[in-house]
Order: C-alpha cells, then structure tokens, then sequence
C-alpha cells in the first residue's frame, strides 16, 4: 500500500510492463489492481510524455462532399477547440473536398464551407492564401493559436472522384510534405513521430479524446492504428 500509493505517478507505459499478471479480480478492482503492481519498474521503457510531444506532428485529415451546413459547422468548431487546446504538439488541419473546385472557381458546397468559416474559426477570409494546384484549388489560414489549417478542393476534371482517392492523396500529401523531412534543420518532426488523425466530416470530437488516442500511440512503436469510440449524436 505504501509503495502504491508513494511512489511517483508513471504515465504512457504497458500494461505488462506495470502488472504482474494480465488479469484482475472484478468484485474488487481497486485491491486486484493494487496487489497485482510491480514493486520494481524498469525506467528505460517509461516513455516521457512531455518529450515524446514535443516531437509530434498530427495532421487531421478529413473528407468531404455535400455536407450540410450543420456537419461542417461542428467539424470547425471540433478543429477551433483543438487550436485553443495545443499543448506541445504541432497540430494542422485538412479538408479534402471532393467536386469543390470548377476550373478556377469553387462550387456551392465549398461556398457553404467558407460562408461559415468566419465565425465558426474566428479569421478572416481574405487574411488566407490560395493556391492553384495540380489537383485543383489549395487555401489555407493560420488560427489564433497557431494551427494551420488547409482546404483542399478537388477538381472531378483533374483528378478522379469519390472519398477513397482523398483519402490516397491525404496519405501521400502527409508523406510528401517538406515540412516533415528529417532533414530540415528547423523541425525536430519525422515520420515516426508523424499522426494522422482521419475524420469524417460529420464527426465531432474533443481536445481529450484526441490526445489520449495518440498517448496510446506514442507508448507502443508496435501500434499502427487506433480507433475512438463513435457515439451517434442523432437528430432533434
């Protein structure tokens, strides 16, 4: 009880590295739990969660189409609470849009997209950039916090259709992306300390749930993926 209770708290490492046997007792959790810690604790497979980080790049990718408004309204305000949440780690944010550029112009759900992108971000329109590029239109905007966030509009007569190809070109976008080379002396990034974070647009999701899904990542190298529960919010 002494030790369990005195010793400092270790965040980020195995449960098999913390336990002693892989099971616990459920009429009495909390003594289970207890009796079942380690005395002794190697700290070279304790992952340091302020340092593990700082190294962190996350990129939201999400996909998108014809949403309605009320969809892409609490997809920018999950991305706000993200921007004013930012702890050490460097978040940005994507939206591919599928049909959301015409040759040099944008379409009307793009339109819809950027009407609310005002109030729901808290920036100006016109203080962003945009970008022609071989896929279509390219805009982005930095938030208050820093958060960089990008909009892609796809157009159907440069590059194929449907949600699967934005996913592709999310994936190679990511990997592509200069600022995430181990040779750029300005970022301590690289791909092992790379996350995508992929949504849809009609999701919503909080500061806390994003970071303990990448906590889950960070502590283990073996794990590739990991996959939050999705609660239906359903209609009024």
């Amino acid at each position: 009880l002494f030790y369990a209770a005195r010793t400092k708290l270790i965040p980020l490492v195995k449960e098999q590295d913390l336990f002693i046997q892989f099971y616990y007792n459920c009429p009495f959790t909390d003594q289970s739990l207890m009796l079942n810690r380690k005395v002794e604790l190697d700290d070279s497979k304790v992952v340091d969660p302020f340092e593990s980080a700082e190294k962190s790049r996350v990129v939201v990718c999400t996909t998108m189409y014809r949403e309605t408004i009320d969809e892409q309204r609490q997809l920018l305000q999950s991305i706000r609470r993200l921007d004013l949440h930012q702890t050490k780690r460097k978040f940005e944010s994507h939206i591919f849009f599928d049909g959301g550029a015409n040759r040099y112009s944008t379409t009307e759900f793009a339109n819809q997209l950027f009407s609310i992108i005002e109030e729901d971000l808290g920036i100006k329109l016109e203080e962003g950039q945009k970008w022609e590029t071989p896929y279509g239109l390219q805009f982005r905007w930095k938030l208050k916090k820093g958060l960089k966030f990008f909009v892609h509009l796809k157009d159907p007569s440069k590059v194929k259709k449907k949600k699967r190809w934005s996913q592709v070109m999310y994936m190679s976008y990511v990997l592509d992306d200069p600022s995430s080379k181990k040779d750029d002396p300005s970022s301590k990034k690289d791909d092992d300390n790379t996350f995508i974070f992929t949504t849809d647009a009609d999701i919503v999701f909080q500061p806390d749930s994003v970071e303990k899904i990448l906590d889950l990542l960070c502590r283990d190298s073996l794990v590739g993926g990991v996959c939050g529960r999705v609660h239906p919010l359903g209609s009024d």
